[in-house]
């Protein structure tokens, strides 16, 4: 009896280990693409981030950047043709819009001439009246006065006419000398109009400076300056008459 109770329980445990045997082992729960995923994930972020760059800025705009960092210079505000264009039109334009920096000038004969900024020039003349009897030579002074407040070029122009009821009369030549600190004008400086000496009989003898002075028979003179001049006058004519003499300018700013 106890013989096949231990024959039935080594059947039994025999059993066991076989089922034990055949049961498979269990499996590790690990995923072996894991791996591989993770690295292609990285290096498609990687071509992203390199994409994003080269949208940024290309290479060459990269090293010079770095050049400019590591020279510690500035960059330079660059400009478009169309955009500088556009500035030195809108500067012309401005020029033109305000005239302060053009320098303006006038040109007219006689006392009372009007500057464009203000003032006048005018002139006086020691005695007022000035007049040659024959052949003498007559001196007076020739006061010349700017006050326009800026600097002008002054030319002065003598007028020597017959007096009324005198006949007119051939004009050899004249002897002129106009003398100060502003101006050196002798005879040969001077333009006379009719040409002398005259052919025919004249009434009216105009002398103009063409040299000397500024080089143009042209006196400077300074704002709001005055200057004396010295003027002398010898006329050679066929008759000995009474002449004249009238003082006239032409004027302009420098």
């Amino acid at each position: 009896m106890k013989w096949h109770v231990f024959a039935l329980l080594g059947i039994v445990l025999v059993l066991v280990a076989m089922l034990i045997a055949c049961v498979p082992p269990q499996q590790q729960q690990t995923t072996p693409t894991d791996g591989l995923a993770y690295k292609s994930d990285l290096t498609a972020l990687k071509a992203d981030l390199r994409a994003e760059i080269d949208k940024k800025a290309d290479k060459s705009t990269v090293d010079a950047l770095t050049k400019i960092i590591g020279t510690g210079s500035q960059p330079v505000d660059t400009y478009t043709k169309a955009e500088i264009d556009a500035k030195i039109k809108a500067a012309i334009d401005a020029l033109k819009a305000d005239q302060s920096w053009i320098r303006q000038s006038s040109t007219s004969s006689g006392s009372g001439n009007t500057s464009p900024a203000s003032g006048t020039v005018t002139w006086f003349t020691n005695p007022t009246n000035v007049q040659v009897l024959g052949n003498a030579q007559v001196c007076f002074t020739l006061k010349v006065q700017n006050t326009t407040g800026q600097w002008v070029y002054a030319r002065p122009i003598i007028n020597i006419n017959a007096q009324t009821g005198q006949s007119p009369t051939k004009v050899n030549a004249v002897t002129l000398t106009i003398g100060g600190s502003a101006i050196n004008l002798s005879t040969s400086n001077f333009q006379f109009t009719p040409v002398l000496p005259t052919s025919t009989p004249t009434s009216t003898v105009i002398a103009i400076p063409v040299s000397g002075g500024n080089g143009s028979g042209e006196m400077q003179l300074g704002a709001n300056a005055s200057v004396d001049l010295l003027v002398c006058i010898q006329i050679d004519a066929e008759n000995p008459i009474i002449w004249n003499i009238g003082i006239s300018f032409n004027w302009r700013s420098l």
